[in-house]
Order: structure tokens, then sequence, then C-alpha cells
């Protein structure tokens, strides 16, 4: 059915744009410009829920401002998002202090951050981090990488325009041979010869 072909065409051509969106985000996140978090806590609610995933793109810290939602390290390596309350300067030309807060806190976070780079959120996706968490495991992101290059490999094919044409092409019915026009019968279907009575049977017959 032509329907099921469009419908399944459709699906097909979804599925590889589904496919390009995450090698792109993959890409750039192998070189930096923009990383993938996994809320982990319920500091931000109710903006930003635990379980959520967060995509962030790297800013330098002289271009945050106050209300930013960013994410940077504390001083055991860990990560942290919340938003910015105030920014002071710092020694360094290029780096800030940042004054942060959950929006589920009362008060702010009991020590400053003082950074040259930070983190600021761009998209949430509601309940994604269990996405991310898989798919950053080897034995699923290799298969799903390879399985959504054939995707965009196989859309890239022609869906089967000219099957489709020479299904719903009319058949026209070739014409029947005209009879041969070289040689005439007779009312008995006797062949009548070409050169007259002369040499014929019946031509004897009449003498």
């Amino acid at each position: 059915m032509k329907w099921l072909r469009r419908v399944g065409n459709a699906a097909l051509t979804l599925a590889a744009v589904v496919g390009v969106l995450g090698g792109a985000l993959f890409v750039a996140v192998q070189v930096g410009a923009l990383q993938t978090l996994v809320v982990t806590s319920g500091s931000m609610s109710p903006m930003i829920l635990r379980g959520d995933a967060l995509i962030a793109h790297k800013v330098a810290a002289r271009d945050l401002a106050v209300g930013d939602v960013v994410t940077v390290p504390q001083s055991d390596a860990s990560l942290v998002t919340h938003r910015v309350v105030a920014i002071e300067a710092a020694d360094a030309p290029d780096a800030r202090t940042l004054t942060l807060q959950g929006d589920a806190n009362d008060i702010p976070d009991a020590s400053t951050y003082t950074v040259s780079d930070a983190w600021r959120m761009w998209l949430r996706v509601p309940a994604g981090g269990a996405i991310v968490t898989t798919a950053r495991q080897p034995q699923v992101l290799i298969p799903a990488a390879v399985g959504m290059g054939a995707l965009v490999a196989l859309a890239c094919v022609p869906t089967g325009k000219r099957d489709e044409d020479a299904l719903t092409r009319p058949v026209v019915a070739a014409p029947e041979p005209a009879p041969d026009s070289g040689e005439s019968a007779d009312a008995a279907g006797a062949p009548l010869g070409h050169g007259g009575d002369e040499g014929s049977p019946r031509a004897g017959a009449r003498r």
C-alpha cells in the first residue's frame, strides 16, 4: 500500500534526522563545545528536577550574567549546577568570582567560585538523565553509532519512486496484428490465384 510505504519512509527519515542530531551532539561533546550533564539533586527545582539531562555550552566568565544557570567545579572537583546571583571581578583579567544559589535553597552556596569559564545551560531534557547515562556506556554507544550511521545511509537511498510509478502506471494492451493482405480468399475459403483464371483448376473445369 502506498500509504504504508509513505509512513515507513517518514519514519526512516525521522530516525535519520535523530541520528544526525545525535552524531552532531556526540562530536560537539568530544571537541568540548558542548557538555551533557545529569542532575542528581533537587536543589534547582522546580525548574530543573532530579533525573533531568542538561546540555550546556562553554562561556567565558566575562560573558556571564546574573540569572544564568551555570555548572562549575567545586573544591572537590565535583560539579554543581546553580543560578548566578552575584558576579565580582577576580585577580586574573579573564576570571570572575561567582556567587551561586539553588532555586530551591533559601541562601547562596557557602563558597564562591572563581572561574575563567563555565558551562551555561542551553537545553533541558526532562527525565533525560537515564538516556544520557546509558548512552555513555561503550557497549551501547558503539552499536548505536553504527545503527544511526546505517539509518542515515539508508535514508539517502532513493525511496523506490520508480517502483511506485511502475505499479500505478496504466497498462495499455498491445494491438492485434492485422491480417496478411498479400493473399485473399473466396467464399469457400480457397485461395484465389494472383494471375487470373488462366492455369487454375477452375479455368479447366469450364471447358
